[in-house]
């Protein structure tokens, strides 16, 4: 459980940076921190968090997954227009890979984890599979078109950014970007509707562990008695997961 909480602040983190990316392109002027954003982040996690379950979500994974396959396609044509028309007075793209051996392995250990986040995508398809015969057929094609939409997606994402801007690439690549403004507002919208989706398939598993002693399993899932310890239980997670995520320097 504890991975979990660290494992899904980095995306809360993510989050916020999107949101913020997009209001600062409409309102240049804006004052209102990441933190402030993933705050907002939050918020709608405990929204959909009140669904009692993770099948009662598969329209938002619907949504995830061509959200997967739009930000992929965005960001890789921002990519090879930026590396094509770089800022006059930007240096010379570097591939090198920079820092000491801390800062390499720490980069790696933290690109697991993105990549295994990003991954998340796939979960549902493969669990909806299993609910008509034959499974085993099914899962098979399921795993298979979930995981080939998402590798080519992030393949296609990593080569570019990377081919584009070297090591100076930003963490959050679309604040690398330079390209129209309408093309990087649809690329963050795209990156914030994919995080809102992978953030729910990974707390439901906690959530299920935590509800053993915060529900009747007598009474169905919609009953007052169980609304509220939902409630109680996914505030309680989404919190302490925001706090974290405020928390990260900048």
């Amino acid at each position: 459980m504890f991975h979990n909480f660290i494992h899904l602040s980095l995306p809360d983190y993510d989050a916020g940076l999107s949101m913020q990316a997009l209001n600062q392109s409409f309102n240049p002027n804006t004052t209102i921190t990441v933190q402030v954003w993933i705050i907002v982040f939050g918020c709608i996690q405990l929204l959909f968090s009140q669904f009692p379950t993770i099948h009662d979500l598969r329209f938002l994974n619907v949504v995830c997954t061509i959200c997967t396959a739009g930000f992929a396609i965005t960001t890789t044509a921002l990519s090879i227009y930026n590396g094509h028309n770089p800022p006059p007075d930007s240096p010379p793209v570097d591939y090198s890979v920079p820092g000491g051996s801390a800062a390499v392995t720490f980069g790696v250990f933290s690109a697991l984890g993105t990549i295994a986040f990003g991954f998340g995508d796939t979960i549902l398809p493969e669990i909806q599979a299993t609910l008509k015969k034959p499974i085993r057929q099914n899962m098979h094609k399921g795993v298979h078109l979930a995981f080939t939409v998402i590798a080519c997606s992030y393949f296609m994402t990593t080569v570019s950014g990377y081919w584009a801007f070297g090591n100076m690439v930003s963490p959050y690549l679309v604040n690398s970007f330079t390209g129209p403004v309408w093309a990087v507002r649809l690329a963050n919208f795209f990156a914030l509707l994919q995080i809102i989706g992978c953030y729910q398939i990974y707390c439901r598993p906690t959530y299920e562990v935590m509800e053993i002693w915060a529900m009747d399993t007598k009474q169905g899932p919609l009953s007052v008695r169980n609304i509220i310890g939902r409630f109680i239980v996914t505030l309680t997670y989404i919190t302490v997961l925001t706090f974290i995520g405020a928390i990260f320097p900048l």
